[in-house]
């Protein structure tokens, strides 16, 4: 099951010297090129820097940034033998807002490569604190700018750092119940236990992965004929918790909208009133909580990142159990938020369709927006 691969997926900090086969690095690239783009503008991407000695060079261009975490271990000892580049095109991206919407795109390409990578037991960190200047400079890019690298290799596991990074550092999430809304914010989902929130108590409920597991990435759907089942959505939540995210910092709340007046009100307050009349589907507002990053004063600047790794994960999620998916993250943020009951300080990111896919009308907003 997919939520076993989700669960198990850990962010690697120090990696082994053992290179990682062509044709997988070939199955990752297919699975970034392969995700849609809002408006379909393509303006941004995720590609892979697949030779070593290349892949070796740019950790020296990340360092020039801000030390991270992660970066403080990637220069040290044995070098990733690959990275997936995150970027995009300002000058193309559409903007709403403010908002630079090309950083969605590269997030869910590089996702459904980190996606692809741990179905072939690739393991890979994100890392955001970067040179970005010196990362475009050695790389070529010209008009681009880079929101992330992610690092692939397989892990060096054991010792005392590899203990502390996956217990401390990544191996626990708040309980869904903390991220969870129903209908507006702020009214608990009932969200039935278990609802671990270490990693290892995870792996335990739902199982160790065996072997290969496929990850399903579907084009956006245009109509839908049922809503997840309560355990379905539940299971499509808890992919999204477990989605690697900035500094830990788990800043997702997600508003679940099930009857159809309700979700016909937000779809209306956000722009896209056509949405609502695509058949029945559960609709996911995806927000960021104002969490400040650890030991820093300033707001947390990954939420168009953040929500859209975690939006992948619902996505394949909900593809494992058989449903499609749709996305709107070009829309009336204000206006959809007051209908929602956003909290002021909060970011309303995403709307996300789920349901199963049906045959019918094929809507102007098809494409994902």
């Amino acid at each position: 099951m997919l939520i076993r691969l989700i669960v198990a997926r850990r962010s690697t900090r120090a990696f082994s010297s053992r290179g990682i086969p062509g044709t997988d690095l070939d199955a990752i690239q297919a699975a970034a090129s392969a995700m849609p783009t809002v408006h379909g503008m393509r303006s941004g991407r995720a590609f892979l820097v697949k030779d070593p000695l290349r892949a070796h060079g740019l950790v020296d261009a990340l360092l020039t940034g801000i030390a991270g975490k992660a970066n403080l271990w990637i220069g040290r000892g044995e070098r990733p033998p690959a990275f997936v580049v995150c970027a995009g095109d300002p000058d193309r991206s559409p903007v709403r807002d403010g908002r630079h919407l090309y950083n969605v795109d590269a997030a869910m390409a590089g996702e459904a490569a980190v996606l692809a990578a741990a179905s072939a037991g690739v393991d890979s960190v994100w890392l955001a604190a970067i040179g970005e200047r010196e990362v475009c400079s050695y790389l070529g890019l010209v008009g681009e700018r880079v929101n992330a690298l992610i690092a692939l290799g397989y892990s060096r596991r054991g010792g005392i750092y590899d203990a502390l990074s996956q217990s401390v550092i990544s191996g626990r999430r708040r309980p869904l119940a903390e991220m969870a809304h129903e209908g507006r914010f702020g009214i608990p989902l009932d969200v039935a236990p278990p609802d671990p929130v270490r990693r290892r108590d995870a792996i335990e409920l739902y199982g160790r992965c065996a072997g290969r597991v496929p990850v399903t990435l579907p084009p956006p759907c245009p109509a839908f004929g049922g809503q997840p089942t309560v355990e379905e959505m539940r299971l499509v939540l808890e992919a999204a918790r477990w989605a690697p995210n900035a500094d830990n910092a788990q800043i997702w709340r997600w508003i679940v909208v099930r009857d159809p007046a309700g979700r016909a009100a937000a779809l209306d307050a956000a722009g896209v009133p056509g949405a609502s009349g695509s058949g029945d589907f559960l609709l996911v507002a995806g927000c960021a909580a104002p969490a400040l990053i650890k030991h820093r004063t300033r707001e947390q600047p990954f939420a168009l990142i953040d929500l859209s790794i975690a939006s992948v994960h619902a996505m394949a999620m909900a593809a494992a159990l058989g449903h499609g998916w749709n996305m709107l993250v070009d829309f009336d943020y204000g206006r959809a938020g007051r209908e929602l009951a956003v909290p002021a300080g909060h970011r309303l990111v995403v709307l996300l369709m789920l349901g199963r896919p049906a045959a019918g009308h094929h809507p102007p907003w098809q494409q994902m927006r």
